[in-house]
Parts: C-alpha cells; structure tokens; sequence
C-alpha cells in the first residue's frame, strides 16, 4: 500500500498549474519522472525529492516517512525501482538499487537535539564539518562461500555489524561457522561510504557547554558532499550502533574481551566490568540520505570552486538588475563600505579596509615562470582597547558563510591549523582540520594576536601567503 502510493507520487506529481484542457494535459511534465530521466543519463541512483511536494501531495504518506523513515525506506526504494524498470527498462537491467532522498524538510534540529526519542524518525539538522573519512567500499549484502562444501550462501544484508550466514544451504553440510566472503561474486554489492564528523554551531552552543559533536554516515551519491569547514543541513535518520571503542578493554584486542576474564563463578562480581555494563555500551549516529550547504544565497556558495558564470546564474532576475543598478551609484565604495558594521561610528578607513579584504583582487599568474601572485589581502587591525577592533571580527563572522573567529592567546599552532588524531575504531591516523583549514577560501578572524606566542604566530604565515 504505501509502496504503491509513493509510485502514484512519483508518476503524477507536478508542479505546474492544473491543465484546463486535454491538450494542456497532454503536454504538462511531471517533475520526478523528469529527474529519473536524468538519473539515466547521468548514471545517478538516487531521487531527491522536495518533502513539501510529499506533504502538498499526500500528507498521509508524508507522515508515515517521517514517523518511521528506517523501516519505510526499503519500500520506497523497492516502489522507486518498480518505476525506473517500467519508465527505462534498460536502465535497470542488473538490479541495480536505487536510493530515496529527502530534502527541505519543515523542522531542522540542532546537533544537541539529537537523542533518543528521534531514533528511526526522518529528521534534518544543521552543523559545521570539522573532519572526513576517505570515501571506503562499504559490503551491503555479501556471498559467503561454505569452507567445508563449497556453496555459495544467498546474499545476505549487513545491518551496521558483519553478519555471516546461520547455516549452509547444503542440507547435508553441518557447517555454522566456517565461511568466506566472495567480494568479486556477482550477488555480493559493495557502496561507496564516508563518514564526516559534525559539531554544533557556534550560534547554537548554550553559554557555559562545549559544543556537541555527532558522526554522520554518508553514502552513494552523497559522498564528498560536505567539506572541512562547510556548514551543512544533513537530512536522513538517527540510529543506534555499538560503541566498538567503549566495549574494547584498554590495550586489549576488541574481539578477545568477551574470551578474556573468565572467572570462577562462585568469585563474585568484581567492579562495574564483571556486571558487564561494556555490553551495554551504544551511541548515536546519524544515517544521511542528503546533504546541503546552509545558508546560501545567491553567489555565496562561489567562493571555493564556481566560475563566474555559474555565479551569474545563481541570481535572479531582479537581483541582477539590483547589481546593475549599484554599479551605476555614484560613490558606490564609500557607500558600501559604511555598509560594513553599521552600528560602529567612524573608523572609515578601517571599514573600507575590510571591504577590500572581503571582495578580493585579481589572482594574476606571471607568464614568464608561471609564478602565483595573489589577489587578496591579510587585513591587520590596530589600536588602543575599546575601539571595536573584535566588533569588527566578529561581524565579518556573522555576514560570511565560511567565517572562523579564534582568540590568539588560547590559540595554539596545532588548533590554527591542523592537528594528527588517532580514530578511535579504525586506528589510523587522520588530519582534524583548525581555524585556518575550516575558512579555506573565507576569512580566518584571529583575536589577540599579539597575544600568541612567537611560535604559534610563525605557524599561519604560510597560509598568509596563499
């Protein structure tokens, strides 16, 4: 029932006016079958859908997504093949699977809101990304091959853990234990999968907490989506996974602690460990479906890699004729750069200062040596206490979408710009991006600086010269 109301939605749904004729209706297009079009031709297999269009469309199915998006998925993505094998026959041979995603959904949470109670549930929240994984196969259903017979086992799903099969196909065979994974059998699937870790806002952080931080899973499609540093709205479901970290014993090998400490047991319990409260170790994770940069206008998400073209089009209309009319005001500079922290009196030089850093030059290359010399500028406030010098900071932080504010004398070289940390499951080594690295093509307000030891300060002249 509910895969065949979701195939109707996906059939019928447009967002042009109701037709008036025959004729109108025979020319009306249908905005999803449009797009599984273009998934063809781009070799896509996930449908972004617009949950308002669901909710606008029918607000019975757009309830029972949102109230149980993990166990509903499997059928969306079973009605959504159903309609690719009947729209492109061609396109689906193989059984290839296809995903659902969700996006513009009413409600966005914060980092903090991420508990329990929303477990399963279709939900989106926003956070900045402060380190990724390289992108890994992940085994979504594995054909495991009997050691002792030789036949190969149906696929089977792994859910978040190894799942090996319960018994051989063979009924002659005993086996229960003994297998191996055929990675290269036809039956056995692997996905693309990325795992980015996301703290809270800063705007989003009560006063007196530390900011929360939750790992979100990315797959398919979605993967190298979210950079360092890029505020995102994540939309997908929450779920519960063993804490491998929490249950492994200190200096112990995780699948030996449950073969470890056998005791007696007429010993006695001895401490929180023989209670076996490790076991019931769990957290959070977050299961993404899409992910969106927040908060971007029209031209904002140009600064790291659009041409100016796709910059120009990212306006509308109007805004466009707005730009031309700003270009033929006369005193066009000073009037913007007044624009710059208007509730701070004065300090004209410095604002036009600020306006310069904030629009950049012209990166030229030499044509004899091919030499970079760079178009923008670093921006140095000075001046006696009390004169807005952090007022100013902290507003070029708020109006910019890639804006980091530091202090310098709780800085250090290792938090401006990059530090080595150890993943707690995988054990390997990774790069956990700083200041400078999270405002990659943005701005880097560094407070007190002054203030920094000698050392720290050396650190960041490198990526001054950039």
């Amino acid at each position: 029932m509910l895969g065949q109301s979701f195939d109707e939605f996906i059939t019928n749904f447009t967002s042009e006016p109701t037709p008036t004729s025959s004729t109108d209706a025979d020319r009306i297009q249908h905005d999803y079958l449009e797009q599984i079009t273009v998934m063809r031709n781009d070799e896509r297999t996930t449908l972004y859908i617009d949950f308002q269009h669901m909710s606008g469309y029918n607000s019975e199915l757009a309830d029972a997504i949102i109230d149980d998006y993990f166990y509903v998925s499997k059928f969306l993505q079973l009605a959504l093949r159903d309609t690719v094998a009947r729209e492109h026959p061609t396109y689906n041979a193989g059984d290839k699977e296809f995903y659902v995603a969700f996006y513009n959904l009413p409600t966005k949470l914060a980092v903090r809101d991420l508990k329990s109670n929303v477990v399963s549930k279709l939900i989106s929240f926003s956070g900045t990304v402060t380190r990724t994984s390289e992108v890994r196969p992940e085994l979504v259903a594995g054909v495991f091959r009997c050691d002792l017979c030789g036949t190969d086992s149906d696929p089977v799903v792994q859910q978040f853990k190894y799942c090996e099969p319960a018994k051989c196909k063979n009924s002659a065979c005993p086996n229960r234990t003994a297998w191996t994974l055929q990675t290269l059998a036809e039956n056995s699937r692997f996905v693309d999968w990325q795992k980015v870790r996301v703290q809270e806002n800063a705007d989003e952080i009560p006063a007196g907490s530390m900011p929360r931080t939750v790992d979100v899973v990315l797959r398919n499609d979605i993967v190298e989506k979210a950079k360092a540093g890029d505020k995102c709205v994540f939309t997908g479901t929450l779920i519960v996974i063993p804490d491998v970290a929490q249950i492994a014993a200190p200096g112990r090998r995780i699948e030996l602690v449950s073969k470890i400490d056998s005791r007696n047991p007429t010993d006695g319990v001895q401490g929180l460990k023989a209670l076996g409260c490790r076991e019931l170790t769990y957290r959070l994770a977050f299961l993404a479906s899409f992910v969106q940069r927040a908060e971007l206008h029209a031209g904002m998400s140009s600064m790291r890699d659009e041409s100016e073209e796709a910059i120009m089009e990212s306006f509308s209309a109007s805004e466009k004729d707005q730009i031309e009319r700003m270009r033929s005001t006369p005193q066009i500079f000073h009037k913007l750069s007044r624009s710059i922290a208007p509730t701070i009196y004065g300090h004209d030089d410095v604002k036009k200062g600020v306006l310069l850093m904030l629009l950049g030059g012209v990166q030229k290359t030499s044509p004899k040596d091919g030499t970079q010399l760079r178009g923008d500028i670093n921006c140095c406030l000075v001046g006696d206490p009390s004169t807005a010098k952090s007022n100013f900071l902290k507003y070029v932080c708020s109006i910019l979408p890639r804006a980091v504010y530091a202090s310098g004398k709780a800085s250090s070289a290792a938090g401006l710009t990059a530090s080595v940390t150890k993943d707690d499951e995988t054990g390997e080594f990774c790069i956990e991006a700083g200041a400078l690295m999270l405002a990659d093509n943005g701005i880097c307000c560094i407070d007190e600086f002054d203030k920094m030891e000698v050392s720290d300060q050396v650190a960041i002249h490198e990526a001054m010269e950039q």
